[in-house]
């Protein structure tokens, strides 16, 4: 079963104006980053890849650029619409299609941004492991909330069911990947990244932008949250930078052979 009313969404943003509108409806989250931090992690020509929500495709036509033979597919229309007119490579091809659909076997299988969305990450991540080749890797990237910015939204959310995102179903944490990873039978490397947006500038960047929204939404006072964002300018010069704190988890994995 899929995230119906993110597919409505997602419809309904690329039908507002495609790439303009998506950039604005992530406003905060740096695209570009996502896709440095991801390209670097392989050396791609030669690589049969499929990349699992592609979006717009922005990194699958990196990756063809890169010398990597790339399926992106999209259970939006719409994004796979947008996708096809916006990047176009001959190493590249967009489809709307089920992932269950999907037949053959990857060297490498993208899933960035994707897996908070899905109703069931963990059987997603088990249809994706019998699409891998032998030595083929699995890159996923995901929200990660272990951090300043992310306590406070957790908080929020646990204790008063604020709505902090617009779409994520789920708050995946690297505790979730390893554990996903042990029952798949697959060994795992991961990393974080973006600390300025888990615990710098840009966390109170968007943090003034989201907790009047996910407050007001919630039914909840506003006023205090200035006096907030004071004491988080304050503080947050004391959070170092580590392995688990960044904005976004970066996870690898593979077959255990």
């Amino acid at each position: 079963m899929k995230n119906i009313n993110l597919k409505h969404i997602y419809n309904q943003a690329y039908k507002a104006g495609g790439e303009k509108f998506f950039s604005k409806f992530k406003k905060g989250i740096d695209a570009s980053q996502i896709n440095y931090q991801v390209l670097k992690e392989v050396n791609w020509r030669g690589k049969e890849v499929l990349d699992v929500g592609c979006g717009i495709g922005r990194t699958a036509f990196a990756v063809a650029r890169r010398g990597g033979k790339v399926l992106g597919i999209d259970y939006s229309l719409e994004a796979v619409r947008v996708a096809r007119t916006h990047y176009q490579h001959s190493c590249l091809t967009f489809q709307h299609i089920d992932v269950e659909k999907i037949k053959g076997l990857f060297d490498v299988i993208l899933v960035l941004g994707t897996l908070e969305h899905m109703d069931n990450p963990l059987n997603i991540l088990k249809r994706l492991k019998k699409l891998l080749k032998k030595d083929g890797v699995l890159i996923a990237t995901c929200p990660s909330f272990i951090n300043l910015r992310g306590y406070i939204l957790m908080s929020l959310y646990y204790l008063f069911k604020v709505p902090i995102t617009r779409t994520d179903l789920h708050y995946i944490t690297p505790l979730d990947m390893m554990d996903w990873a042990e029952r798949l039978r697959m060994n795992i490397k991961w990393r974080t990244f973006d600390h300025g947006r888990s615990q710098g500038k840009e966390m109170i960047n968007d943090l003034k932008d989201r907790l009047p929204k996910a407050l007001g939404q919630a039914g909840m006072e506003t006023k205090n949250i200035d006096n907030l964002i004071v004491w988080l300018k304050k503080i947050m010069v004391f959070h170092q930078q580590t392995k688990y704190n960044g904005a976004f988890g970066l996870y690898k994995l593979t077959k255990i052979t």
